[in-house]
């Protein structure tokens, strides 16, 4: 365990020198590479230690529990991110997590696993892959709606005012909040292959899997975030959009 532990020294080295470089200069951001650094170091050995205990029950109880604490830290995040408050923003952020992002993974599992797909070794990674990779996309989306919403609402009463539907009068607001969530997503997929290769897939080349192997696994996990991403922001969209009307359907901006 020592020796595992010790071959990160490199590594660690290199992040000193770029603290070292910058701290004159940016000590601001020195502070905050080095941070980011020394964080993602402790979380990912901790993680180690949590999923080393996790991996050794093969319940789907298990796996539900730690996929609930998964999403609810998602959704956490997601109201950190935030800079424009909505009531429920936590509540709304977790449903759409669960409609959207469990079936899928769940039916990943299901597809790769087979047997015992259940198992928290074989779900719990495509759980975190898919919520850590829509996290950004449905904050973006949110953030683009609210913040269009609140500082254009006018446009909105003004269309209601013509005899127009909730979702006539917010479509505008809706469609760019939806595809600004998903813009990241798919530039990302437009590069892959040609500027990157993707994660998934340089881990399995890495372990020396088959290569057509492994790019059909990348494939289906890059439609499954995207299908997953668009699917929670959909969702998440729908349910703020709803927040901002009283049941009368009058506009109440909370």
């Amino acid at each position: 365990m020592i020796i595992k532990f010790y071959s990160l020294w490199p590594y660690v080295v290199g992040i000193f020198l770029i603290y070292v470089f910058f701290r004159k200069q940016q000590n601001k951001l020195a502070k905050e590479i080095l941070w980011a650094s020394f964080r993602t170091t402790i979380q990912l050995i901790l993680l180690a230690f949590a999923l080393q205990e996790i991996f050794k029950s093969n319940l789907l109880a298990v796996t539900l529990i730690v996929s609930l604490f998964m999403t609810l830290n998602s959704s956490g995040q997601i109201i950190l991110r935030s800079k424009q408050k909505v009531i429920n923003l936590f509540w709304i952020s977790l449903v759409s997590n669960v409609l959207a992002i469990w079936p899928i993974a769940f039916l990943f599992s299901m597809d790769i696993a087979q047997a015992d797909w259940f198992e928290p070794q074989k779900l719990l990674p495509l759980m975190g892959m898919l919520l850590g990779n829509t996290l950004s996309g449905v904050s973006i989306g949110l953030e683009s709606f609210m913040r269009d919403f609140r500082e254009k609402n006018n446009e909105v009463l003004t269309l209601m005012s013509l005899g127009g539907t909730i979702e006539e009068s917010t479509s505008k607001f809706f469609h760019r909040a939806l595809r600004a969530g998903i813009t990241p997503q798919i530039n990302s997929m437009i590069s892959m292959g040609i500027i990157s290769i993707p994660g998934m897939m340089a881990g399995q080349l890495i372990s020396k899997a088959n290569a057509f192997d492994a790019s059909i696994l990348q494939i289906k996990m890059m439609l499954s975030i995207c299908t997953g991403t668009i699917l929670s922001i959909y969702i998440a969209l729908r349910f703020v959009r709803k927040s901002f009307f009283l049941s009368t359907g009058e506009l109440c901006l909370k």
